[in-house]
């Protein structure tokens, strides 16, 4: 250490042993916070290792409560059996209607299946009433190893159950000690968590919960009923070696007044140098706020905790009352009637996986979006989802043909669920943490998992009372009037608690504010006012951009732009549904008046890539003269253009004519879009913007699925001519780029562009505007040409990466994948309509392209592709192997699993990788004066090598598909070394920056 680090080390070192010296353990050296050149930082790692660790409970819980899915047809009276279970997060195992193997010992009666399903319910009921008062009493750590007990000792009596009653015993175990856990784990979560991961860590809880079902849902389809809780036994076990090793909370601590011990206790959780005495204070200032003896009546008569329960309570009722059992119930119909013939098991394995992606998802969505945003999306779209299954329920128990809207149930089945696993299912436990100071917490969160249980039984035993009596129809709209005034309530009653500390929130739950603004957000809104009309200059040098980026504008602005992109995608995907109607001998569902040649089934499919090819020649250019936004906006008149000579085709040479024509507004929009959105974005959601164009163009694609095959020709037709349509209403209220705007001299619209796009001031945006004018003048001092590519050396490398990742995204193999996957899905034997079966790769696609703007830039966008390279490589590998046995060998016994999974794995990282990357990479290597070249450029390649790729692969396929696939293998393997020693991460780089490293200058 140098002398000023001794010197502030001793200060601390005084400070410390003066303040604490009546507290011998205060002088442990663990206490003292060593100084960094004055940087104090933390830690997240092991506040997440502590919340996994608390939440195998979940997973333990989840494993509990789907077990009777695939167990109670194993033990019960041989028959048809439906059994489905409910439980606190409103996850329900599916149900189970088939005939399966059964145990010879047990054989469990109608009424006996009854009691073992429902005494987890009242288990967990009476489990979680005592725990908040355990839990002060000896602390959230050893109140979860002991009911961490219940857990063991109900699976051993399970597992070697030989009668009725060691099941009952072992499920009302075992119901206590998930009602307990449902206690413990988010109150000791709330307690170790930064505040600016407190969300991320809290959805925990539903996701390893989720997990617990989905482990359940796999492994009771593969093994029996004895293996399997035997297998569950191991989570528990797992669960009390790791809360030994963990420490207890800070909170719990000083509340006992053992502040030695609770600063070790955050010296672990966040890191040996974080600031641990200014925590304490913190944590010591909500203590001193609350009342040090509250009692059970506090809870009432306390305005904050009292608003902070009903609030808790009507969001665990709401949760309960989503009618997330309802639909659960009616999966394996819904799939039916979308004439798929999936397994019940292979159901309720889908609907896990679904779940576990999702609460994913909202974990890492929840301290970027907010809590409330979530429930209101949630509610809203669950609403809107409930309402339509009622109505089709409805006209189908009315005797209504219903066979042309089959796919309609299941799209609706799978958004509930997705919004579902978002919002409701894991942020009222979330914010059962949060809303309560630390000396009723214990006392509310007891009441709240008390009250969810008690809705859990109501449910549960009305529900088929309601199916009867009611009818599937009301029963749904009743749910989806639970979700409608559950919208209304959170818009209204439920405050946002993202970023707030305890004492914030319990301000606003009190009444003493109107507004809860977060820490960075406070300030003199007089001064505010003042700083929007000051003038726009800056005399001292120093930067005045003290308000912060409101990067939901950025967003508005990119998904506008991207709309454009689903259009694109619906052009894609258009031949996918309209190619069997057109070539089917009935032509009655055709505008032609005969089928079409397979020779004219290949110009079709191909020449959308001809008109792309040469439209970015002229794109680009014009981009430069009349601006990103007017570019874009004209690429629908294309669009209309080509879906109205879709209408009308009579003759085969039109619709030539019209896909030729969809070209021209792909390469439009695709020239054009990077170039908007990479100038619209902040250099720390760049990465995230650019990648929502694969997201776009897959969803496009998947409206093209789910639609084009169970609507007439004509009906798609008039589908796709509305998106272009909506899209430039959409994109014609948001601004022009201010790069563009700056090029041409019109600094004051380029101002106001910016302002809007930051959300900030005049005086705010100041420096960066000042910037962009800087860089737009350095690069219009010389107007770049096409030669300019190759004459600069730092043109030329970035012209040389980005033409070579577009390169390897087509020549990925996604177009041979894709053609196959239907064959793919037969050779499983999975029974699946073909329909159906594209329909979820679009929503695999769908789904994997929505991972990539949230983990884009946190990871970096070469690490994404070179994962994305390496799993593609073998996933192409591993499909030819699978051809190459069918095709050569011809026995696939062996590996009949393989395909599926590999398709999936392969469509995954392919969108999240070399899907939106090149794109991405392509909006932010190249200056102003040459970006428009290198965009029409870098696109002319995809177009070249996508109409190569899909004109010649038949012959290729001709030879044996597995030459395909291996040859596809090898350049996934060519763009990994490609991606690894050319390719430069731009991650958290400024445009400034990313062209000072092409041309070799250090940042």
């Amino acid at each position: 250490m140098d002398s000023d680090k001794v010197v502030r080390a001793m200060a601390r070192w005084w400070q410390t042993v003066s303040q604490e010296d009546t507290d011998a353990a205060s002088r442990n050296p663990m206490l003292y916070d060593p100084l960094q050149d004055g940087v104090v930082k933390t830690s997240k790692t092991r506040q997440y290792i502590a919340a996994l660790v608390v939440c195998l409970g979940a997973v333990a819980a989840g494993t509990a409560l789907a077990w009777t899915s695939p167990v109670l047809p194993q033990i019960s009276v041989p028959n048809n059996i439906t059994a489905i279970t409910t439980n606190s997060t409103g996850n329900a195992s599916s149900p189970i209607t088939q005939t399966v193997p059964h145990d010879d010992q047990l054989q469990l009666t109608v009424a006996q299946q009854t009691w073992v399903s429902s005494l987890l319910a009242i288990g967990a009921f009476l489990g979680a009433l005592p725990t908040g008062y355990i839990a002060d009493t000896i602390g959230r750590r050893y109140t979860a190893l002991a009911m961490d007990v219940p857990f063991i000792l109900a699976w051993l009596s399970i597992s070697f159950a030989k009668s009725a009653g060691w099941l009952y015993f072992g499920r009302f175990l075992i119901g206590i000690s998930t009602g307990s856990f449902c206690v413990v784990a988010p109150m000791y979560i709330s307690e170790i968590a930064e505040t600016s991961i407190r969300g991320t860590l809290g959805t925990l809880f539903q996701l390893l919960l989720t997990v617990g079902i989905l482990f359940i849902y796999i492994m009771g389809a593969m093994v029996s009923w004895s293996t399997l809780s035997i297998m569950c036994l191991f989570v528990p076990i797992a669960l009390f070696v790791g809360m030994l090793m963990l420490p207890e909370t800070p909170v719990y601590l000083l509340k006992k007044g053992r502040r030695a011990d609770a600063a070790l206790s955050l010296k672990w959780l966040w890191g040996r140098y974080c600031d641990s005495r200014s925590a304490i204070q913190v944590i010591q200032n909500d203590l001193d706020q609350a009342s040090a003896d509250a009692t059970f009546l506090d809870l009432f008569t306390n305005r904050g905790a009292r608003n902070g329960l009903i609030i808790s309570i009507l969001l665990m009722f709401f949760q309960q009352f989503s009618g997330i059992n309802a639909v659960i119930f009616y999966t394996e119909s819904i799939f039916k009637s979308a004439g798929s013939s999936l397994d019940a098991s292979i159901c309720s394995i889908i609907v896990g996986v679904v779940q576990v992606i999702m609460t994913l998802t909202s974990s890492l969505l929840i301290d970027r979006a907010g809590r409330k945003i979530l429930l209101l999306f949630s509610s809203t779209v669950m609403t809107i989802c409930l309402a339509i299954l009622g109505a089709y329920f409805d006209m189908k128990e009315s005797g209504k043909d219903v066979s042309h809207i089959g796919w309609l149930p299941l799209l609706c089945m799978v958004l509930f669920i997705i919004t579902f696993s978002v919002g409701y299912g894991p942020i009222p436990w979330l914010m059962m943490g949060e809303l309560f100071l630390p000396d009723v917490r214990a006392t509310a969160v007891s009441l709240t998992v008390m009250a969810n249980w008690l809705c859990v039984f109501v449910v549960t035993k009305c529900f088929g009372i309601m199916i009867t009596d009611w009818g599937s129809d009301m029963t749904f709209w009743f749910f989806a009037a639970c979700m409608a005034v559950a919208t209304v309530y959170v818009a209204v009653a439920v405050v946002e608690t993202k970023g707030k500390t305890s004492s914030q929130i319990q301000t606003w739950l009190s009444g003493h504010s109107s507004q809860m603004p977060a820490m960075s957000q406070l300030g003199d809104k007089r001064e505010q006012s003042y700083t929007e009309v000051s003038s726009f200059q800056i005399s001292d040098g120093l930067s005045r951009n003290m308000e912060p980026v409101k990067t939901g504008r950025i967003f508005l602005a990119a998904v506008a732009a991207n709309l454009s992109a689903f259009v694109v995608g619906t052009c894609l995907g258009w031949t996918s549904p309209i190619g069997p109607k057109l070539k089917a001998e009935d032509t009655s569902d055709s505008p032609l008046s005969r089928p079409i040649t397979a020779d004219e089934d290949a110009w079709i499919s191909s020449l959308i890539a001809i008109g792309a090819l040469v439209a970015p020649f002229v794109a680009g250019p014009l981009a430069d003269r009349i601006g990103r936004k007017w570019v874009l906006l004209s690429s629908s008149v294309f669009f209309v253009l080509a879906f109205l000579l879709n209408m009308v085709a009579a003759e085969v040479w039109i619709l030539y004519l019209s896909r030729l024509v969809q070209g021209f507004g792909v390469g439009f929009v695709m020239t054009v879009q990077p170039m908007y959105v990479g100038e619209i974005s902040t250099d720390n959601v760049r990465g995230a913007t650019g990648s929502l164009m694969q997201l776009f163009i897959v969803s496009g694609i998947l409206f093209d699925y789910a639609i084009g095959p169970f609507v007439s020709y004509q009906a798609l037709q008039w589908c796709c001519v509305v998106v272009p349509i909506i899209s430039d209403v959409v994109f014609f209220f948001m601004p022009e780029s201010p790069y563009y705007l700056a090029g041409k001299g019109r600094k004051t619209d380029a101002l106001r562009s910016l302002q809007f796009l930051r959300g900030q001031s005049a005086e705010g945006v100041h420096d960066e505007m000042a910037s962009i004018q800087a860089n737009v003048e350095e690069a219009m001092a010389s107007k770049g040409t096409v030669m300019d590519l190759v004459k600069n050396p730092s043109n030329r490398k970035a012209l040389f990466i980005c033409a070579g990742l577009i390169s390897f995204q087509q020549l990925s193999g996604i177009n041979v994948v894709l053609f196959n996957s239907q064959s793919i899905f037969a050779s499983a034997n999975t029974g699946l309509d073909p329909a159906i079966a594209t329909i979820i790769i679009g929503c695999v696609q769908v789904s994997s392209s929505g991972l990539t703007p949230i983990v884009a830039d946190r990871l970096g966008r070469k690490v994404l592709l070179l994962i994305s390279a390496s799993v593609m490589s073998v996933g192409l590998a591993a499909l030819g192997f699978f051809f190459y046995m069918q095709l050569v060998v011809g026995d696939v016994s062996s590996v009949v699993w393989l395909p599926v999974p590999a398709l999936i794995v392969y469509n995954i990282v392919y969108c999240t990788g070399f899907g939106p990357l090149p794109w991405a990479v392509l909006g932010e290597m190249f200056p102003a004066n040459i970006k428009s070249a290198a965009s029409s450029v870098v696109a002319s390649t995809c177009w070249i090598l996508g109409f190569l790729v899909t004109r010649y692969y038949p012959a290729l396929d001709a030879l044996g598909s597995y030459y395909a696939f291996w040859l596809f293998a090898g350049f996934c393997v060519v763009a990994f070394f490609f991606v690894l020693f050319v390719v430069m991460e731009t991650k958290g780089l400024s445009l400034q920056q990313i062209q000072d490293r092409l041309n070799g200058k250090s940042n």
